[in-house]
């Protein structure tokens, strides 16, 4: 990104790139912090389970995926990000908070996480 224009890949294979402004009405730039906070998320329980706390050794919380249930981000530290169950998408949290836990977000470059912006 420079003088408010990022560079974008339209087709990498090529190396073909063309440049957006940031500035204005379609495009806009925030911090991964920001963005994440209240984002609908989905991820593989069995490679990242729910933990109590932010440590690989915290105690894992037993949400095995059985359950239909949609979560959503409200907070990040480092690699880790707290989720919450949320009622929305017309999908009930029947667990309350028995699920509400942390779980890695990334891991150094790769993303751990999916975003999930429609219902």
């Amino acid at each position: 990104m420079t003088d408010g224009f990022a560079e974008i890949f339209i087709n990498k294979e090529q190396g073909k790139k063309k440049k957006i402004r940031l500035s204005g009405d379609v495009f806009s730039q925030e911090p991964w912090k920001e963005h994440l906070i209240g984002c609908m998320i989905d991820f593989d329980v069995s490679d990242n389970p729910i933990k109590s706390g932010v440590f690989g050794s915290s105690q894992l919380l037993g949400y095995n995926g059985d359950e239909d249930l949609v979560f959503t981000i409200d907070k990040l530290v480092g690699d880790w990000v707290r989720i919450r169950c949320a009622n929305i998408c017309d999908v009930p949290c029947s667990s309350g908070d028995k699920y509400n836990g942390w779980i890695r977000w990334k891991d150094k470059t790769r993303l751990l996480i999916r975003l999930v912006y429609a219902c």
